[in-house]
């Protein structure tokens, strides 16, 4: 396999089709801060608990919430953590569209309504 960079910033090279460009590289995408939601001030997750993340790929912040229920439902009897499903989640945005179509602040659970394979896609990673 192919790498690219150097010393400890060498990482394979991925190829991502994006509106019909190719990207050499999946964009950096980082867990800035984990907020845990408690259902009494939950206005996303419909009042339900959950947690919110800042998350930045290369650079632009994105407001992400994750209802409880709807975590349990994707990672089913794995548990991952949360911020691994969200980091997973963005993997398969970017696959699909560039970081700028991406919206800024949105609930996890919104990505079905435009993606429909996105639940069985996380699922089955």
């Amino acid at each position: 396999m192919r790498k690219i960079g150097k010393g400890k910033n060498q990482r394979p090279l991925i190829f991502a089709s994006v509106y019909g460009r190719i990207f050499e590289n999946m964009p950096d995408i980082q867990i800035k801060s984990k907020t845990e939601i408690r259902p009494y001030s939950a206005k996303a997750t419909g009042g339900q608990a959950g947690w919110k993340f800042i998350v930045v790929v290369d650079g632009v912040e994105f407001e992400v919430e994750v209802g409880k229920e709807y975590w349990k439902k994707l990672t089913g009897l794995t548990g991952s953590p949360p911020e691994e499903l969200v980091k997973r989640s963005f993997e398969f945005l970017l696959k699909r569209e560039p970081k700028s179509a991406i919206l800024k602040k949105f609930n996890l659970s919104v990505i079905q309504t435009y993606f429909p394979e996105y639940e069985s896609a996380i699922q089955g990673d």
